[in-house]
């Protein structure tokens, strides 16, 4: 789990600026994708895409539809997001 900012915010804004802790995660990211892990996009989509521009070329990574919710369902990341996810914890 990468949080894009590791801190609770109750109105989230893009910040102006990248933090330099902000990279490792984004590493972590890029690493994840590199061995074929499978991302899911909870939440600041269009930020994680400027962030790591891997994600947009990547076939499993899948957006959560619902931002509100994190929960991991076939309605919140679509048929195949959600069952690329079973395979992987099968």
């Amino acid at each position: 789990m990468v949080e894009f900012h590791g801190y609770h915010s109750e109105s989230y804004t893009t910040m102006p600026i990248t933090l330099p802790s902000q990279q490792y995660g984004f590493w972590l990211v890029r690493e994840a994708i590199s061995r074929g892990a499978v991302v899911l996009v909870m939440r600041a989509e269009r930020d994680w895409h400027i962030a790591v521009p891997e994600l947009a070329v990547c076939d499993k990574v899948f957006a959560n539809r619902v931002p509100q919710s994190s929960s991991i369902t076939a309605g919140n990341y679509g048929v195949k997001g959600f069952r690329t996810v079973v395979a992987a914890l099968s």
